[in-house]
Parts: C-alpha cells; sequence; structure tokens
C-alpha cells in the first residue's frame, strides 16, 4: 500500500507529489456574530451532578452557596459566594467535552447587585491545572450591575476548552463577591479547515514511498 508523506506545505500520496494549496477556514470564532442563546450547561443539582459536569470555586460560604448554585438554570434566585468578606476568587465550570465557547451571560446576585465581579477574567483550559497551560479569553473591567438583570459577553475564540472559569479580581461594592447565574453559549458554527490536495506537483516513483 502506498503511504502518504508530508513534506512541509506538500504530501506524496499514490506516488504523486502534491501541493496542500490553500488552507480556507469555515465558520465562526466571533461571539458577536454568535445567534445562539442556549445555554450549554445542564442544570446542576450539586458539584458533580449531572454526572461529567463539575462545578469548583476558589471558596464556597457553605452549601448554600456552593459553586454549583451560579449552574442551577434559576435565574437569579440563588447564587454562588466565596465567603464571607472574601473579595476576589474563581469559578470553574468542567464540561463532559470540550466546546467552542465565546458568548456568555451573567446574572446579578439578588439584593446586592454590588457584590457582583467588576473586574474579572475568563479562562479556558483543557487540564484544568490553570498553572500557566490556560488562556484568557476575555477581560472585562468596570462592569456595572443592576438588579434582577443579565449582561451578555462575547469573545473571539475558535478552540474547544474542557474548562472555563471566571476570575473576579475585583467587586463594585458589598462585603463579599457573588454571582447570581452563568451561562456558557457554544458557537453553533466553529471553525474548520479545508485544504485543497489536489494540485500535483510532480510524479513521483511509488516505490520510493513504499
Amino acid at each position: 500500500t502506498d503511504t502518504e508523506v508530508f513534506k512541509g506545505d506538500r504530501v506524496v500520496a499514490d506516488g504523486v507529489e502534491r501541493s496542500l494549496g490553500d488552507v480556507t477556514p469555515t465558520g465562526n470564532a466571533d461571539g458577536a456574530n454568535n445567534t445562539s442563546t442556549t445555554d450549554s450547561v445542564p442544570t446542576m443539582t450539586s458539584n458533580t451532578s449531572p454526572s461529567g459536569y463539575i462545578a469548583s470555586a476558589s471558596g464556597e460560604e457553605g452549601t448554600n452557596y456552593a459553586a454549583y448554585k451560579a449552574f442551577g438554570n434559576d435565574g437569579t434566585s440563588s447564587y454562588w459566594s466565596p465567603g464571607a468578606s472574601t473579595t476576589t476568587g474563581w469559578i470553574d465550570f468542567k464540561f463532559n467535552e470540550a466546546k467552542v465557547i465565546n458568548k456568555y451571560t451573567l446574572y446579578s446576585v439578588p439584593s446586592v447587585p454590588e457584590r457582583m465581579p467588576k473586574n474579572f477574567t475568563i479562562e479556558g483550559s483543557n487540564t484544568g491545572a490553570f498553572s500557566g497551560e490556560e488562556v484568557v479569553l476575555d477581560t472585562n473591567v468596570g462592569i456595572v450591575y443592576t438588579e434582577g438583570t443579565a449582561q451578555t459577553f462575547t469573545f473571539i475564540n475558535s478552540t474547544g476548552y474542557l474548562h472555563y472559569r471566571l476570575v473576579a479580581t475585583l467587586i463594585n461594592g458589598g462585603s463579599n463577591l457573588s454571582i447570581g447565574e452563568i451561562e456558557y453559549i457554544e458557537e453553533p458554527n466553529p471553525v474548520s479547515y479545508s485544504a485543497d490536495f489536489n494540485t500535483p506537483l510532480a510524479s513521483i516513483p511509488t516505490s520510493v514511498y513504499r
């Protein structure tokens, strides 16, 4: 059987050297063009349920304010808090498979929207270590919230990640950081690439590559 041999921007297949041609991307990476409003996060009933999904955080102010409370799909009736007098922290969500997220929505905390993150980043990782391998996908500064409302944010991303983490470095006020709910919205038409392998450059004896 003939062997395909890759040589830089060329491939040898069936004894014929062919150019890869132009690599053409299709699909969308810009969350501003993501028309979906579907939350990719299932309704979490604990930090590890449904199976395969995991919510975790830098801290939890008891079971009533556990990490999964920010992924309960109940709007602003419950929320996550890392602890009393704790004004910074992170909250992580692990999907059961890598997903291309480029859009998300934050719901304010009931009665105390000032506890929501003012300055924060969204980071992606496929290991969950967050020890330098993570990618900062979105950075926000000076975000202000109104009680009972949601804000949607978008960014450019074409890579699927297992973990998406919100890292808050400053809140608007109040005694501690809190988040009502986080919805992560998957790109329905992610970027893919195709290459033209049909341009023969030269005929090469098949025996050379066997």
